[in-house]
């Protein structure tokens, strides 16, 4: 009888908890969470939302809220996960800022499942960042005032990143020299925001590269340790122009700018050297599908100019990479 009791009562409470979560998960107008997210009805944080906090999630919201989200509001050091589907299925995109208008990334109305995470940390201890003539790294970068590698520089190693450079160093690098097997992302903005650039050798005037006087924030990575492949890469299938089915994570190239034209695929893990004939720089928009990102090349074998695209490119013209993808590597999307 003590056995049938305890077992209603333990089944009671979970019936109560499974009405607490869903409780708190309405549209209104509620607070914000310290850390977490917040997900909108409308465009630009408008109309009515819901919020949840780090470690939240919902394998189906609610059927008022199903495919009725279009802007994203984080808050804190959180990230968030969405899905297409249920129960955390279909095709998901990862969101680690807020994001006013889900109709730029494909993705307004269209949420059905997500998760709230925490970013993992994101560099090294602090030390001292200062400009002088340090030490160079056995495996990183340095950053210099100056083209040619000219005047005052800094120095980071491979696995630091720096979501604001100190006070004095912004918008003012004009040369990077690698060093190792390291690869650099710099961004336009602060906290890794803004317009990229993915640099895996020596860029000795970033005017080239309409990068000069523009780094706010960077990641140093070993190459290796960023997913993207050495060589011809993994998953080596056909590659031609057509109408393929689209992978859940990876992405698509198209002949014309807005998705338009003939397009190719390619999965997370692959890598062209060279594509093929007459692909090459032919490719005037990009795709992203789930957790991707793509570097793109303008020569063979992973050289010359180069742009990292972390979500859809309607059009490469805006980017000053329009007809230009010789080559390219396609890793899934990570923190470091």
């Amino acid at each position: 009888m003590r056995r049938s009791i305890a077992a209603v009562f333990f089944a009671g409470s979970l019936l109560l908890i499974g009405i607490a979560g869903a409780s708190g998960q309405t549209w209104g107008q509620g607070d914000a969470p310290r850390s977490g997210a917040c997900f909108y009805e409308h465009p630009n944080f408008g109309g009515r939302h819901f919020c949840a906090a780090v470690g939240a999630s919902s394998r189906m919201v609610p059927e008022n809220m199903n495919d009725r989200i279009s802007s994203i509001r984080i808050f804190g050091d959180a990230t968030v996960t969405v899905f297409k589907d249920r129960d955390f299925r279909g095709d998901s995109r990862h969101f680690g800022r807020d994001r006013n208008d889900l109709r730029e990334v494909g993705w307004n109305d269209r949420i059905s499942s997500f998760r709230v995470g925490e970013r993992e940390a994101r560099s090294f201890p602090r030390r001292e960042m200062a400009w002088g003539r340090p030490e160079v790294p056995r495996s990183g970068a340095c950053f210099y005032e100056n083209p040619n590698f000219e005047g005052r520089y800094f120095c980071a190693e491979a696995g630091e990143a720096r979501e604001m450079v100190p006070p004095g160093m912004n918008d003012r690098v004009s040369s990077i020299r690698i060093f190792g097997d390291a690869e650099v992302a710099a961004y336009k903005d602060s906290d890794f925001r803004g317009e990229a650039r993915r640099f895996g050798r020596d860029v000795n005037d970033l005017r080239r590269a309409g990068f000069n006087d523009r780094i706010s924030s960077f990641r140093v990575a070993e190459r290796e340790g960023r997913g993207f492949p050495r060589g011809e890469g993994r998953g080596r299938g056909e590659l031609t122009w057509g109408r393929p089915e689209v992978p859940r994570a990876g992405a698509c190239f198209y002949e014309n700018p807005n998705f338009e034209g003939r397009y190719f695929c390619a999965g997370v893990g692959e890598a062209r050297e060279m594509v093929p004939p007459g692909m090459n720089d032919r490719v005037s928009s990009i795709r992203i599908f789930g957790d991707a990102e793509v570097a793109a090349y303008r020569d063979g074998d992973f050289r010359g100019d180069a742009r990292m695209f972390g979500r859809d490119v309607n059009d490469l013209r805006g980017a000053g990479f329009n007809d230009r993808i010789s080559s390219f590597r396609i890793a899934e999307r990570r923190r470091y």
